[in-house]
Order: C-alpha cells, then sequence, then structure tokens
C-alpha cells in the first residue's frame, strides 16, 4: 500500500500540527497589545482633562498654581550643564564619551 501512512509518520504530522498551534497561540500573545492598542487609536482619541480648571470652567482651588520654573526648566538647565561637558571632536562634533582623548568615530584629537 502506497498510501498507508505508518504510526512514526502520523507522530511526525502531530507534532508539526501541535508545533503550529503553540507557534500561533505565542505570536498572537505576543501582538495582542499592539493589535488592540492600533484598534484603540483608531476609533478614538481621548481628551486629557484639564485639572487646573473646575468642570464649570473656574479654576481648581485644589490645584496649585503653576510655579515659575517647572520641571522642564530643570530639564533644560540639566541638559545644557551636561552639553558643557562633552568633548568636541573638529570634524564629528560634540562626543558622548566625557572621559575620552581622542574621537570614537574618526580618531582626531577631540578639543
Amino acid at each position: 500500500m502506497a498510501g498507508a501512512v505508518g504510526p512514526r509518520e502520523s507522530w511526525v504530522v502531530l507534532a508539526l500540527i501541535v508545533g503550529t498551534v503553540l507557534a500561533l497561540a505565542a505570536l498572537t500573545y505576543v501582538l495582542w497589545p499592539l493589535i488592540t492598542a492600533a484598534e484603540g487609536r483608531a476609533t478614538h482619541s481621548p481628551r486629557t482633562p484639564d485639572l487646573s480648571l473646575g468642570q464649570d470652567g473656574s479654576p481648581n482651588p485644589r490645584m496649585p498654581a503653576p510655579s515659575e520654573t517647572t520641571a522642564d526648566d530643570a530639564v533644560e538647565a540639566e541638559i545644557r550643564r551636561a552639553r558643557t561637558q562633552l568633548r568636541v571632536c573638529p570634524v564629528c562634533g560634540p562626543r558622548p564619551e566625557p572621559a575620552a582623548r581622542y574621537c570614537s568615530r574618526c580618531g582626531r584629537l577631540l578639543a
């Protein structure tokens, strides 16, 4: 009989089917957050409420008034301070290695 499948071949086929099902399940598990997030973005765009205002539009007394220096100002000051400490290559520009003597891209002496 040329069309007969023996017990060994049936186990191989069963293993391939089970492996394929497990691979599809793992792929679905990994990609599910991306799929649902894309669907959520496409259907609606939630508006972030302004907590500094009450429901009637008046200033919310429970929210502190914004100060002169915000967290963004502090971050910008830290970035400026870090940039002044960077070594500068005359060809490539600022390099991220603060203790380097030579440029990691072109090999020139840093200023």
